[in-house]
């Protein structure tokens, strides 16, 4: 990787003196940079976007809304011209956020040294924006692979679709299915509070400690049948309350079992989002809930289930808040109710068609 001091910088110098052009142009030319000059704020934004650096007098910035609107660390480099002896009443000061500021007249070695800090700054932006990306595709990794379950095989009966949108930023919404045999599975769905990389790292954990704590369960001695959906919870609980305290974090979360012989849900609600149950045979639909809190929130909290009946060509959606917090131009909330209409309009779909309308 070439040194950041060897790199040619193009250079915009937006000033409507003849003398600081010539004053800038020669210093910065001298060094091997590219220099072009312009004395008005017409199109200077389109100028800027050409360039790497750019030196620009406040008497310009007035005429151009990008340069007003800019937040420091953000391309182009600015730095802002200011003149010695020269000071505007307070009622016509141009207020905006360049990188630097450089005195003129200035010295060449003075303009030099400011021109050297932008090259530093902008390079290890580059660099860090490189790293970033990077880890972002690290994150979409882990997202693919321990965030998002494959959904359940051969079922008697029942179907089972999925999408998931990737986030702008990392989040710690997860999903994750157990199946037992053709007519039992389980599904487990939550989300941890916050976003960015400890989110989705927690998100990933919280999926593997379900996991661990299922095969235990089943593994231990003298237990017969499947441990309930309350009994796996709360021993997830026991395990992760001191991490989440440690964290100060929370997980919210829904653990649903599905029998599809005895037509029965079991779940288990901790602060989740409703779980929508479409009723074929009332063409109704009720919104799912319990009453305990989420992951983290008491290490003393008791974890309850709560079941309900189903039938033939009845529509279980389970979702997280990307869905139901998206937004339209007007800034208005999809909302859980017209999520759970949408699916009413749609229930005799098959599950991927429904998920298709749902997306």
């Amino acid at each position: 990787m070439p040194s950041i001091e060897s790199r040619r910088v193009r250079i915009l110098v937006a000033d409507t003196s003849p003398e600081t052009h010539e004053m800038l142009r020669s210093a910065l030319e001298m060094r091997g940079h590219d220099v072009a000059v312009t004395n008005t704020a017409a199109n200077l934004q389109g100028l800027l976007e050409h360039c790497d650096v750019g030196l620009i007098s406040d008497d310009l910035v007035a005429g151009c809304p990008f340069l007003l609107a800019r937040t420091p660390g953000t391309a182009p480099y600015a730095i802002s011209l200011a003149r010695l002896a020269v000071s505007s009443p307070p009622d016509e000061q141009i207020i905006w956020q360049p990188d630097d500021v450089l005195t003129c007249p200035a010295a060449p070695a003075a303009i030099a040294a400011r021109i050297d800090l932008a090259q530093r700054v902008t390079g290890l932006k580059q660099a860090l924006d490189e790293r970033m990306g990077e880890l972002a595709d690290t994150l979409g990794r882990i997202q693919d692979s321990f965030l998002l379950g494959e959904c359940p095989g051969i079922l008697n009966g029942a179907q089972v679709a999925t999408f998931a949108v990737p986030a702008e930023t990392a989040a710690g919404d997860f999903l994750d299915f157990h199946q037992y045999d053709e007519n039992c599975f389980d599904v487990v769905i939550g989300d941890v509070m916050g976003k960015g990389v400890k989110a989705a790292l927690f998100g990933a954990a919280t999926t593997t400690r379900f996991l661990r704590t299922l095969q235990q369960l089943l593994l231990e001695p003298k237990r017969y049948g499947l441990p309930s959906p309350e009994m796996i919870v709360n021993r997830v609980r026991g395990k992760m309350a001191r991490q989440l305290s440690e964290m100060e974090s929370f997980v919210t979360i829904c653990y649903c079992r599905f029998d599809l012989e005895q037509k029965r849900c079991t779940l288990v609600d901790g602060g989740h989002l409703r779980t929508i149950h479409f009723s074929a045979q009332d063409a109704s639909y009720n919104l799912l809930e319990g009453s305990n809190m989420p992951l983290g929130f008491s290490a003393a909290e008791s974890y309850e289930q709560t079941s309900v009946r189903f039938g033939d060509g009845d529509v279980f959606v389970l979702y997280s808040d990307g869905i139901t917090e998206a937004q339209n131009a007007a800034g208005e909330y999809f909302g859980c109710e017209r999520l759970a209409e949408l699916v009413a309009s749609h229930s005799s779909a098959d599950a991927r068609t429904i998920i298709d309308r749902l997306r």
